[in-house]
């Protein structure tokens, strides 16, 4: 699995927003049809070539409704975060269950993993990183 290097949140409804970054990296267009499933540790969107039970199109906002029964089980509840993976050309959702920055020590935010999942860093993290290379490579 490639991260791709996005957190989003599912709504209260069990949608969930597909940055655009995304969208056009996969070709997701308003009314395109994309089926769910569930896969051993992580959900698995790819097109669909007709409607099933398991299958959902995108909004006008950009946003794909996770059927009720793969919610369930992948115990996806409202408020949850999933971190955003390539895999095998299809859009891979993995479900953030530790969610604390090993930079800043903050709790219960959403988190980005780096070095092959060896570190979890907030956004605010992220920045502090960000400026730490960045006076390492002036120097």
């Amino acid at each position: 699995m490639k991260p791709i290097g996005v957190v989003k949140k599912v709504d209260e409804l069990g949608r969930l927003v597909i940055p655009s970054l995304i969208r056009d990296s996969f070709h997701m267009e308003v009314g395109d049809l994309w089926a769910c499933s569930y896969k051993r540790s992580y959900l698995l969107l790819e097109p669909a070539e007709e409607k099933s039970i398991n299958s959902r199109t995108i909004d006008r906002l950009g946003r794909l409704l996770i059927p009720h029964q793969i919610r369930q089980e992948y115990l996806l509840e409202p408020g949850d975060y999933v971190e955003f993976f390539e895999v095998e050309g299809k859009i891979a959702l993995k479900k953030i269950t530790k969610t604390s920055c090993q930079v800043t020590g903050e709790t219960g935010v959403p988190v980005y993993y780096l070095a092959d999942n060896k570190i979890q860093v907030s956004e605010k993290g992220l920045d502090i990183l960000y400026q730490d290379v960045k006076t390492l490579l002036n120097k």
